[in-house]
């Protein structure tokens, strides 16, 4: 699982996506308005360095994880 904590809580629902090095999409979901911390499973991934991307169409945070 991968934890994602924001500091401060995005107005509107975020769009999240799971990114690997060649810029494929290998997972999205949805972050709800107002909350600030979900768990996503990357059970599926293989090992390795991805980038996780979540905008709201303004604001877009980008943080790189390594499984």
């Amino acid at each position: 699982m991968v934890n994602i904590r924001l500091e401060q809580s995005f107005d509107t629902d975020a769009q999240w996506e799971i990114i690997d090095m060649m810029g494929r999409i290998l997972g999205n979901g949805v972050f709800a308005a107002e909350q600030i911390e979900q768990r996503i499973p990357v059970n599926t991934l293989s090992e390795g360095v991805y980038v996780f991307r979540l905008t709201d169409g303004q604001k877009v945070i980008t943080q790189q994880f390594r499984k």
